[in-house]
């Protein structure tokens, strides 16, 4: 059985829950399940003395964009890609309110290299990442 860890940046911690129950569920027939490591927001996570994102053992990271504190989840993607091993980590960056391109459009005003990094409407988030894992899977 394969453990997927996913550093995940949500303020609604019911979307995390639901999306890992569900992986739960099915992990025998999936041959993998899920481990997140989740943060409310990015204030949270650097306070936090003991996590360095430098050191994190990540397979995907999936950031909201719109969190709570006045931050977005684009900043926290410009922080993660800013370490050289996290420079080819596959993202899933995902809104309710913002659409596949104003999510693309938003980083490529801010991030020069956005390969790697893919885009969902947050309903659409536990296909993707089905999608992804699926494809390392096989």
């Amino acid at each position: 059985m394969d453990l997927y860890s996913i550093f995940w940046i949500e303020d609604d911690e019911k979307i995390v829950e639901k999306i890992i129950n569900n992986f739960s569920e099915d992990k025998e027939e999936r041959g993998y399940t899920l481990m997140p490591h989740h943060y409310v927001c990015l204030d949270d996570f650097t306070e936090n003395s003991k996590m360095e994102l430098s050191s994190i053992v990540m397979e995907l990271v999936c950031i909201d964009y719109n969190l709570p504190g006045g931050i977005n989840g684009d900043v926290i993607i410009r922080k993660i890609r800013s370490y050289p091993a996290n420079r080819t980590i596959p993202i899933i960056f995902y809104s309710f309110a913002k659409n596949e391109v104003e999510l693309r459009d938003i980083l490529l005003e801010s991030l020069e290299h956005i390969e790697n990094i893919y885009y969902a409407h947050q309903d659409d988030l536990e296909d993707r990442i089905s999608y992804l894992i699926e494809t390392w899977h096989s």
